[in-house]
C-alpha cells in the first residue's frame, strides 16, 4: 500500500523545534458527536496527582482527569505487546517539571478518549483536546534551540506523532518523524565532541535510545506505506540500514521481545528499500532472527504470549514474500497460491495477538506497535481463497485498532473493495483458483489529494483503476 506523501521541507538547525504552526493553531477538528455530560471537577472527583508537580504548575480539574485516563488506560494499550520505559517512567519524570509535556500527554490522553469512545463526548471535549494540544505546541515553538532542551524536543515530538496518528494524520507524522531524526542527529553530532558528562548522563542517553527505537519503529511502518515517496522518510530509512542490522558473527541474541521486534523491523526495512543483493541478505537475515527468536521463545512466559505470537506472524508473513520475490520487479500474484496453509498459521496467530485482556472491554485499541492489521491487509489482498478472506476480514471488523500509522478501518475498507473487484463476473469463487490472473489486483496505492481526501489505485492486468476512497472507506 503506497501513500503520496507530499511533506514539505523543513529549517535545518542543531536542535530543530517542532514547527506545526501553519498547521494546527486555531483550527477546528471538524467533529460532530453526541452528547457527554460535563467533567466533575469537585475536590473529591480530582485524582490526587499520581507525580511530583513544578511549583509553577496549576492544573485544572479536567487535566487532571485526562491525566488519570492517560495512567489507567493510554499507558495499558501503549504497552500491550511490549513493555516500554519511555511511557511508564521517562516521559512522566519530564511531564512533571516541563509543562510543554504535560499538556502534549494530556492532549494524547484526550485523543485516545475520544478515539476510544466516540460516542461519548460533546463538541467540548474536542476542544479541550485541540486547546491542550495547541499548547503544548506554543511552547515547544518558544522553547530555546539547545543540547540542554533536546530531550524535552524529542519527547513532544513522540507524543505529537501519536496525537496526529489518532487524528489519521499521516503527512505531519511524516514530518515529525523527520524532525525527531534531525534532534537525534544533532546529538549524536555533540556525542562525537568534547562536552563535561550532565548529572543525568545515563537517564538521557537512555531516553534517546528508546526514542531512537521508537522513531526507527515508526519509520518502518511509514515505509511499508508509502515505499520512499517521501525523500526524508527515505534519508531515515537508509540511515537506520546503515547503521547496521546484521547478525554478528554467532548470530542475534534477543534479551526480550521487544529486541526481536526491533531487530525484525531493521530486516524488513532493509528487504523493503530494495537495495541490490536485499532478497538474498533478508533471506539470510531472517533465518538468524528466526533461531534466535526460538532461542526466546523457549524462555518466555505466559504473559508474552501475545507479543510471540504477533512476531510469529510477521515472520511467517515476511518469510512468504521472500519466497515470492524471486527478482527484482513485480510479483507474479499467481505465486501466492501456494502459500495457504501459511496464511492458515498466520490467522490462528492474529486470533491470539488481538486477543484481549479481561478488563479491556470491547472498544477500539490504539498502541504505536506494528501489529497485526498490515499482515492481515496483506493476506487478504494476496489470497484468493475466499474461508482465508473471509476469516481476515472479520478480525479486522472486530474491533477499531489503530496500530502506529495503520488504521483497521482503512485496511478494511481497501481489502473489501479489492475482493468486489476480483471477484466481479465471477459466480462464487471459492478457491484460489477460481480467480483467474485477468481479475486480480497486483498493487495498490493510496493517494492523498488533500488532507483526509484520498484515491485509492488498484493496478490489474489491464492497468490502473482509481477510485475516490470515500466511497468505500467511510
Amino acid at each position: 500500500m503506497c501513500f503520496q506523501s507530499d511533506a514539505s521541507s523543513v529549517t535545518r538547525a542543531v536542535h530543530p523545534v517542532i514547527d506545526l504552526t501553519n498547521h494546527h493553531l486555531g483550527v477546528s477538528t471538524g467533529r460532530t458527536c453526541d452528547g457527554y455530560g460535563p467533567v466533575v471537577t469537585t475536590p473529591s472527583a480530582t485524582p490526587s496527582p499520581p507525580l511530583p508537580l513544578s511549583p509553577r504548575a496549576a492544573y485544572t480539574g479536567q487535566e487532571w482527569r485526562s491525566f488519570q485516563y492517560f495512567h489507567e488506560k493510554t499507558l495499558k494499550q501503549l504497552c500491550t505487546f511490549f513493555p516500554n520505559d519511555f511511557w511508564t517512567s521517562y516521559v512522566l519524570k519530564i511531564a512533571s517539571t516541563e509543562t510543554s509535556i504535560w499538556h502534549s500527554l494530556i492532549a494524547l490522553s484526550s485523543y485516545h478518549e475520544l478515539f476510544a469512545e466516540p460516542h461519548r463526548h460533546a463538541e467540548e471535549d474536542d476542544r479541550f483536546a485541540l486547546n491542550q494540544y495547541n499548547s503544548s505546541i506554543q511552547q515547544v515553538l518558544c522553547m530555546d534551540r539547545s543540547s540542554q532542551s533536546a530531550h524535552v524536543q524529542l519527547a513532544s515530538c513522540i507524543l505529537f506523532i501519536c496525537v496526529e496518528t489518532l487524528r489519521g494524520q499521516i503527512v505531519p507524522v511524516v514530518r515529525l518523524v523527520t524532525l525527531g531524526y534531525r534532534i537525534l542527529q544533532a546529538e549524536d553530532a555533540l556525542d562525537k565532541t568534547f562536552r563535561p558528562p550532565a548529572a543525568d548522563a545515563s537517564d538521557r542517553r537512555k531516553l534517546f535510545a528508546l526514542a531512537r527505537s521508537f522513531l526507527s519503529q515508526v519509520v518502518c511502518q511509514i515505509y511499508v506505506l508509502i515505499n520512499d515517496l517521501d525523500p526524508g522518510i527515505n534519508a531515515i530509512a537508509a540511515n537506520i540500514i546503515e547503521s547496521g542490522h546484521g547478525p554478528g558473527p554467532r548470530g542475534y541474541r534477543f534479551a526480550t521481545a521487544a529486541d526481536a521486534q526491533a531487530v525484525l523491523n531493521s530486516i524488513r526495512l532493509h528487504f523493503d528499500r530494495y537495495d541490490e543483493g536485499a532478497i538474498e541478505t533478508a533471506r539470510a537475515d531472517l533465518a538468524a532472527w528466526t533461531l534466535a527468536f526460538h532461542a526466546l521463545r523457549r524462555r518466555a512466559t505466559p504473559a508474552e504470549g501475545r507479543a510471540l505470537a504477533l512476531l510469529e506472524l510477521r515472520r511467517l508473513y515476511f518469510a512468504a514474500e521472500l519466497s515470492v520475490n524471486i527478482v527484482r520487479g513485480p510479483v507474479d500474484p499467481m505465486l501466492w497460491d501456494v502459500h495457504r496453509e501459511t496464511f492458515v498459521k498466520i490467522l490462528a496467530l492474529a486470533e491470539v495477538a488481538m486477543s484481549r485482556d479481561d478488563d479491556d472491554g470491547d472498544g477500539p485499541q490504539f498502541h504505536m506497535n506494528s501489529g497485526a492489521v498490515p499482515v492481515l491487509y496483506g493476506l487478504v489482498q494476496k489470497s484468493r481463497d475466499r474461508d482465508l478472506r473471509a476469516r481476515a476480514i472479520r478480525l479486522l471488523a472486530a474491533q477499531d485498532r489503530q496500530e502506529g500509522v495503520w488504521s483497521s478501518r482503512m485496511a478494511l475498507g481497501t481489502v473489501m473493495r479489492v475482493v468486489a473487484i476480483e471477484e466481479r463476473g465471477l459466480t462464487g469463487p471459492m478457491t484460489c483458483a477460481d480467480i483467474p490472473r485477468e481479475n486480480r489486483v497486483k498493487t495498490i496505492k493510496v493517494v492523498e489529494k488533500s488532507p483526509g481526501d484520498y484515491t485509492v489505485g488498484f493496478e490489474l492486468y489491464t492497468g490502473w483503476h482509481w477510485e475516490d476512497a470515500s466511497a468505500f472507506l467511510a
